[in-house]
């Protein structure tokens, strides 16, 4: 699966997103330094502090909890595609979205990263929402700004028709996760703009 990552919605605004990415990578690689080999203490874990975003008005969707929720990644999908990341300070945090196939079935995955063993990031399952999969020609991509925005808040994902150019349409469905609560909620698509980091190339 080709990977694509969030793009400013214009111009003058990817100067100041490459800059947020590129503090939120500093960030996060100090986090992993300090981490080292050790867990982190679960009850850091436990509290939301969602990024800045628009208030959350979609109802959740109505879901049992998942047997998924609590295990480690690796443990239930060693491959996955990440979507979407980003850190929350200076609580030891570190939020990932990401599409993984389990028994045929396609999940988004809320997850946290945990802690270390040795080099290799241990995260652990959220929360877990069944989709359905990608058509041909389509793909489950983090790059999607809400309304005027000029770049993702990294909280939603959304299933894309893939095309060249830097606009991905249509959207064909949407989730976005509400950290707060670990509940993914469906998000109309009418306000929606994804966008093509692969250098227009679909």
């Amino acid at each position: 699966m080709m990977r694509l990552l969030p793009l400013s919605r214009a111009r003058t605004g990817r100067r100041a997103h490459l800059h947020m990415r590129a503090r939120l990578l500093l960030g996060t690689l100090a986090f992993a330094a300090a981490c080292g080999g050790r867990d982190i203490e679960p009850s850091a874990d436990s509290v939301a502090a969602p990024p800045p975003m628009q208030p959350l008005t979609a109802a959740p969707a109505t879901t049992t909890a998942s047997p998924l929720i609590g295990q480690l990644l690796d443990s239930v999908a060693p491959d996955s595609a990440l979507l979407s990341s980003w850190g929350v300070f200076p609580l030891e945090r570190h939020i990932g979205i990401r599409l993984v196939a389990i028994n045929g079935e396609q999940y988004l995955l809320a997850d946290t990263l945990v802690g270390y063993s040795g080099d290799r990031a241990r995260w652990r399952i959220r929360q877990a929402q069944r989709v359905e999969a990608a058509k041909a020609g389509e793909a489950w991509v983090g790059s999607c700004a809400i309304g005027g925005a000029d770049a993702s808040d990294g909280t939603v994902v959304a299933r894309v028709t893939l095309s060249a150019g830097e606009a991905l349409t249509p959207v064909h469905s949407a989730w976005r996760l509400d950290p707060a609560t670990w509940q993914f909620r469906r998000f109309p698509v009418d306000s929606l703009s994804c966008y093509n980091e692969g250098g227009g190339n679909p």
